[in-house]
């Protein structure tokens, strides 16, 4: 019956009914002498208990249960049946290949199902997990778990398939049908439990996905390893077992009446697989009956779902409850039973039947050795039993081991495997022409492809990977999984573009006439045309935890990685979504570059990029490595107009305004700091001012929160945002030069890394490229040696999926380098290292060469203390926000005293002065505001520290705040008088 049709189960909700020992859940008892009457059936288990005050029952036979056990239960239960999860491997097989039981039903002959039960789906029929069943006990088509003596049936299928994160069932993606042989009082009979048999033979495949597997947590007061004359189930098990369905049943709980080896009956039949218990610490239950023929599994104070009456009915179907019993243990097997089918399936394994599961399993399972029998048993062992199953690894899993493609030159096809949930398949190969490369994959199973490219533009969308080719280049992607695994095929489509040839970049072969278009450029253009993509008047930095900046899109929301990479939000979670484009680093420093995309021009003859420049003269866009090719400085921006031929009008207000009130930065533009997608520098004058993506510019009104409120300075355009340069260090007045101002090459984005002096003809060739270059190499120089930086001879390429490069330092703290250059303190957690420590920004240069900055060689500079202070304060703030995360309290004075010295020991030795004003200052909650600001924003120097706590902590801190920034302050002005050091 349905719930609300269950007066009488309500009626009796308060506790279980008192029976006769014999009678409960039981059949009339069978007469030594009257063989035609029912044999007595029992369900193999303890009493139920709320799961804090489990204690498990000696002769595990059903007993009475006091009514004060029966209390509610409301909450986390404790004793998670997660627990015993990492003893069988349940939890590797998950986590490692999602396996959970997909495509499979299995079918709990017992006292019903709860089949509103939230974490089973919570509702019955084909649309739910509970997909049907049979209740034989009245008969109905409703097997609802509703008998005043129910919840065995919902316990024993919350094993096999519970959906709930914390009592995660051992399949729990898996459909269940529940056929009910249990009437109210709990008397189950043997003829119904064959009536069920037959019904699994009959409608086995009737559901969507196929019944594989049976459950029976039931039997009676037998001991032996064969059948009892009175037997009567057999004929139906040997056709269940010629369907190849696998059958699992309790072994008995009556181990302490016998103390001898042997099995309750159906557990004796030949036809099924015998399931007896082990403790938590992996020995056999005192109780459970055993054999030679039986597979071990947990048993003993399992956590499972129960239906909403059994602690009483809140009308929401949510509780869990703690036994124990072969009852418990027999569905583990079955539930292991559909992992090991679901591995072999993905294995290309033919004709799965139930002694091929089951010699498998015993085959992979550890050994456990039984004092009380003097024999030893096999416990399953799921880890091993899916690795021996699982093919081998088919490609490189690092750049470094990618499989080459050869030369991409036709049509062709491509197939693999991702085995597991971090496999990565990487492949490389050179384009013979110019155009487009088109990969249209199919995959199999649960696999979710995500395709990525190492360098390049592309986009990934629908399973359709299209990366932009260049002849003669050489391109290199992955294949991963977003969610589950399974083989993937790829078809492989050329498209060749008219007048294409060899990259330019000598301004030799494009300036010949040939045509081409920067394929990141257009790749930006195509995206911001298909999805509409437009600014949300913030750019909401960080949402995530992955640094991303977001925007929104005519079909939902878009956020962009700092190596450019642009994903379409999932609609739920943090930064996860669908990768649609990867770009490159000046996307994401100026996200108006792709939700304004200019349409792309095309390079060469007489337009911006390669050869002789017919409108800018002799210039070369080939900048330094990871240069922005063609857009140094933005001739249409009006910012610098060479086209004209003239100053423009915007160009000579930068000029004016910097006059006027003494702009200056000291190469940081704190990005974002209010929340307005803004850039900030300092004024002689004004102090602190901004500059909005508009190209607006605020006078700083000292108000975080009302920031856009500041009094308005000027009106520029996006290019002053983009390049706030050409505020704080203007370009001379360049008059009516032939325009070699307008694009010096290299420029703010191209010129950074070491070959940005390779820059072909251009009077200007080497832009800032040169001066960067120097200045990041001296950086690299000062990193390496203050941390000890070294290569283990493997840079683990991508191991957290943020395309990254690992090394460690002389402590053993690891490190790790983006795409973009930056430089990350590992935080210790694979899925989470995007919300790891910034320490450093290089270029790509330092991503593609790591050894630029393990191996830094020595630059002829001075150092400066300056990036130690940082790497100091960011080991000293990581303590503090740890401790206070989670405990909520404060460390001690001692403990960041300790934990600065650390830290000094691995930077200069002559930082004293800020480990004591880390020790002082550690003691209140403002405080550790100030430091917090420090460890979301370290790229801020000491001055900006007291806006930040500000920010953080109440108005009253301010003399406490105050305290700090000037003991740190103090120290660095020391410092610059004592080493000339002209960094503010």
């Amino acid at each position: 019956m349905r719930p609300v049709d269950r007066s009488r189960a309500l009626q009796r909700r308060s506790r279980y009914e008192t029976f006769e020992e014999r009678l409960a859940l039981t059949a009339q008892p069978l007469s030594d002498v009257s063989l035609g009457m029912e044999q007595r059936l029992q369900q193999h288990y303890s009493e139920l208990a709320p799961a804090e005050t489990v204690n498990p029952i000696g002769d595990f036979q059903l007993e009475t249960v006091a009514d004060e056990q029966i209390s509610h239960h409301a909450g986390t239960v404790t004793g998670a049946t997660g627990d015993v999860h990492d003893l069988t491997g349940v939890n590797y097989v998950y986590g490692n290949y999602g396996f959970a039981g997909q495509g499979q039903t299995v079918a709990i002959i017992d006292s019903g199902i709860a089949w509103d039960h939230i974490a089973l789906g919570g509702g019955f029929g084909a649309d739910y997990r509970v997909v049907g069943g049979y209740d034989f006990a009245e008969r109905d088509a409703d097997p609802y778990d509703d008998g005043p003596s129910g919840f065995h049936g919902t316990h024993v299928a919350g094993i096999v398939g519970s959906s709930d994160a914390t009592h995660r069932g051992v399949a729990s993606s898996v459909d269940l049908v529940g056929l009910r042989v249990f009437d109210d009082s709990g008397a189950g009979y043997f003829s119904l439990v064959e009536e069920a048999l037959q019904w699994v033979h009959v409608h086995r495949n009737d559901f969507e996905n196929p019944i594989t597997t049976v459950n029976l947590s039931l039997g009676t007061t037998w001991n032996a390893d064969s059948v009892p004359a009175w037997s009567t189930l057999e004929d139906e098990f040997a056709q269940l077992e010629a369907d190849g369905i696998f059958i699992a049943v309790s072994a008995g709980n009556s181990f302490s009446s016998y103390n001898t080896a042997g099995l309750s009956y159906p557990a004796a039949s030949p036809y099924v697989v015998p399931v007896a218990s082990v403790d938590g610490n992996g020995s056999i239950s005192g109780f459970s009956q055993r054999s030679d023929r039986v597979l071990a599994a947990p048993g003993r104070n399992i956590t499972s779902t129960v239906p909403d009456h059994v602690f009483g009915a809140d009308g929401n179907p949510n509780d869990f409850g703690t036994s124990s019993g072969t009852s418990m243990a027999s569905p583990y097997v079955a539930g292991a039973s559909v992992l090991v089918r679901q591995a072999m399936e993905f294995a290309g394994f033919q004709n799965i039947t139930q002694d091929t599961i089951y010699d498998h399993l015993r085959s992979t399972a550890s050994i456990v050795y039984d004092a009380a029998t003097s024999a030893s048993y096999h416990l399953i062992n799921l880890e091993a039993a899916i690795k021996a199953l699982m093919p081998a690894d088919d490609y490189g899993s690092t750049i470094a081991t990618a499989y080459s493609l050869g030369t991409l030159a036709d049509n062709m096809s491509l197939s693999g495997i991702i085995g597991t949930m971090s496999d990565a398949d990487y492949f490389t190969f050179t384009a013979a022409q110019t155009g487009r490369a088109t990969f249209s994959f199919d995959t199999t199973h649960e696999l979710k492809l995500d395709a990525l490219l190492v360098a390049g533009s592309s986009s990934f969308t629908d399973d359709v990977l299209t990366i932009d080719i260049i002849a003669g280049k050489t391109y290199t992607f992955s294949l991963s999984t977003t969610g589950g695994i399974g083989h993937y095929s790829a078809s492989i489509e050329l498209t060749t573009t008219n007048g294409g040839g060899a990259q330019s970049g000598s301004g030799n072969s494009a300036g010949e006439g040939e045509s081409q278009v920067d394929p990141i450029a257009k790749a930006a253009y195509d995206l911001d045309q298909a999805k509409g993509l437009k600014f949300a008047g913030k750019d909401y930095l960080n949402w995530g935890g992955t640094n991303e900046k977001w925007l929104q899109g005519n079909d939902g929301w878009y956020f962009v990685r700092p190596n450019g990479q642009v994903y379409k939000w999932a609609g739920s979670g943090k930064a996860t979504g669908t990768l649609v484009a990867t770009l490159d680093a000046s996307y994401y420093n100026d996200l108006s570059k792709l939700y304004d995309a200019k349409a792309p021009v095309s390079s060469g003859g007489d337009t911006n990029s390669g050869g002789k420049n017919a409108s800018t003269g002799d210039q070369t866009t080939s900048g330094g490595t990871g240069g922005e090719s063609g857009s140094a400085k933005d001739t249409n921006s009006g910012a610098n107009d060479s086209n004209s031929g003239a100053e423009s009008t915007l160009a000579a207000r930068a000029r004016e305004l910097d006059s006027q009130y003494g702009f200056k930065t000291d190469g940081k533009y704190y990005e974002n700091w209010a929340g307005q997608g803004e850039k900030w520098f300092k004024s002689d004058k004004l102090g602190w001012v901004f500059i909005t993506p508009d190209g607006s510019l605020y006078d700083w009104n000292g108000n975080l929160t009302s920031a856009i409120n500041s009094p308005k300075i000027a009106q520029l355009d996006a290019s002053f945002h983009k390049d706030p340069k050409l505020l704080t260090d203007p370009p001379a007045d360049s008059g009516s030069s032939s325009g070699d101002q307008g694009k010096s090459t290299g420029g703010t984005n191209g010129g950074t890394g070491d070959n940005s002096t390779d820059t072909g003809q251009g009077e200007n060739s080497s832009g800032n490229g040169s001066a960067s270059g120097n200045t990041l190499a001296k950086k690299a120089y000062e990193l390496d040696q203050q941390l000890g930086l070294r290569s283990t001879g493997n840079y683990y390429t991508n191991w957290a999926k943020l395309g990254e490069k690992w090394m460690t330092s002389a402590s053993g703290q690891w490190y790790f380098i983006k795409p973009d250059g930056s430089l990350y303190r590992w935080n210790g957690s694979q899925a989470n290292a995007a919300s790891s420590a910034l320490v450093a920004k290089l270029d790509a240069s330092f991503h593609a060469t790591p050894s630029k900055l393990h191996d830094a060689p020595s630059v002829n500079s001075t150092s400066t203390v300056q990036e130690a202070y940082y790497v100091d304060l960011q080991y000293a703030t990581t303590i503090i926000d740890t401790q206070w995360a989670t405990t909520g309290s404060l460390p001690t004075r001692q403990s960041v005293f300790d934990h600065a010295a650390s830290a000094r020991a691995q930077v200069f030795e002559s930082r004293a002065t800020i480990r004591e004003s880390l020790a002082a200052c550690a003691s209140a909650t403002s405080r550790l505001s100030f430091f917090a600001a420090y460890e979301q924003e370290a790229s801020y120097p000491y001055t900006d520290g007291i806006g930040a706590a500000t920010r953080l902590s109440s108005a009253d801190a301010t003399l406490a705040v105050d305290h700090v920034y000037e003991g740190l302050r103090s120290e660095d002005l020391r410092v610059e008088q004592e080493e000339g050091d002209e960094t503010p």
